[in-house]
């Protein structure tokens, strides 16, 4: 038996709280949260300190140099050869001063949205892939009416198209894995000029004709671009990216981005190496000689306004939805899903600039284009609005 002495000198027992654990446990689960929020959404300049020095000194160009409205996911851009802008939306194809944004012509998709496009070198005219459909049709800048169309023989809608450097050859991929490679085909067809469209109004000669490569890529063709001797071509399905012969078809060298779908390539100026940016954010440099990985570039999102502020997120570039190498080789320009047009450094694989609109929350950029002296950038974004940035 316990005496008094005992009684008052004994240590009380414990007695767990029930609703103390699960004020703990709810509290927790909402402070998660609510740092998730603001580490992806306090820009770095409201918090400063600590976050101004994870996101690192990097510029972010804020206010764009013009800005428009479309309708829609704007997956189509492009620099026509007189300044103004070719903006493929879902409402269609039209032609644009990005000064005052006002229409200067609307082309003819017989009332189709705009799921992919590309302009001549040049930008004498521009090549649209229609949304569900498998068409794609060829405009000169200053023709309303196409000059010459094509359609895939399933139907199925087409996700990139490329011009050749030469503007002579253009290539579509798309739903239904296959590749077809266009071109003026016989030596009785007139020669055109470099940047322009096949101008089958012109062609003379019983023989002029267009050649049509197909190529079988086996998967959903998701990307298309020529190497800039117009020779070989690269074509992304899912997570691998191969190179083929322009002219005959064959495959050369199959390159792999892991396990990620890749969603754009780009070959670089001198056609040595090509560029593979993924789902992931990240892109993967190759060698097109040997296919050996010849660099990396990661975190394209990750400083600058939209930077995670407290460090806690690994990649939030969202996605690479388009890139095209700066005229010097040195550097890779990216619109990524996340709404930011990244110029990262080949070489080190560091951010350079960002531009990210003063916008929340910021929309997914879709589509790329630089204009023909590489001073300017058109993004089209998800929204529906068009920016015109100033890359010098």
């Amino acid at each position: 038996m316990m005496s008094a002495k005992d009684s008052a000198t004994a240590k009380p027992r414990f007695k767990v709280d029930p609703a103390l654990i699960i004020t703990i446990f709810v509290g927790c689960i909402a402070g998660y949260f609510v740092v998730k929020y603001a580490a992806t959404t306090i820009p770095n300049r409201a918090v400063g300190g600590l976050a101004a020095n994870v996101a690192g000194d990097v510029k972010v160009e804020e206010k764009p140099l013009y800005e428009l409205g479309a309708v829609g996911d704007v997956r189509g851009i492009g620099f026509a050869s007189d300044g103004n802008l070719f903006v493929g939306d879902r409402d269609g194809l039209t032609l644009r001063d990005p000064k005052t944004g006002k229409t200067v012509r609307t082309f003819d998709t017989d009332g189709n949205g705009v799921r992919t496009a590309a302009a001549t070198p040049g930008g004498g005219a521009i090549a649209a892939g229609l949304s569900y459909s498998g068409e794609v049709r060829f405009f000169g800048a200053n023709e309303p009416k196409p000059v010459l169309s094509f359609r895939s023989v399933t139907d199925q809608e087409q996700q990139s198209v490329a011009f050749s450097p030469d503007g002579e050859s253009i290539a579509a991929g798309g739903f239904d894995k296959t590749v077809r490679v266009y071109r003026a085909g016989d030596a009785a067809a007139p020669k055109v000029k470099a940047g322009s469209v096949f101008d089958t109004t012109k062609q003379s000669g019983t023989k002029a004709k267009l050649e049509s490569l197909p190529i079988k890529a086996g998967d959903t063709i998701s990307a298309v671009c020529f190497a800039p001797d117009g020779k070989t071509l690269a074509v992304a399905t899912g997570p691998k990216a191969t190179i083929y012969d322009a002219k005959t078809g064959k495959a050369g060298q199959v390159l792999f981005a892991d396990k990620e779908t890749i969603t754009a390539v780009a070959f670089a100026p001198d056609g040595k190496t090509l560029a593979v940016g993924a789902a992931s954010g990240v892109i993967t440099l190759f060698e097109t000689a040997t296919g050996r990985q010849s660099g990396e570039i990661k975190g394209l999102g990750e400083t600058g306004k939209n930077a995670n502020a407290f460090g806690l997120s690994g990649n939030n570039s969202g996605g690479v939805s388009a890139m095209i190498y700066a005229p010097n080789g040195k550097s890779i320009y990216a619109a990524l899903k996340s709404g930011i047009l990244s110029q990262s450094d080949v070489a080190t694989g560091k951010s350079l600039k960002l531009f990210a609109p003063d916008a929340s929350p910021l929309p997914a950029a879709l589509s790329l284009a630089l204009s023909p002296d590489a001073k300017r950038a058109a993004l089209g974004y998800a929204d529906g609005s068009v920016r015109v940035w100033d890359l010098k």
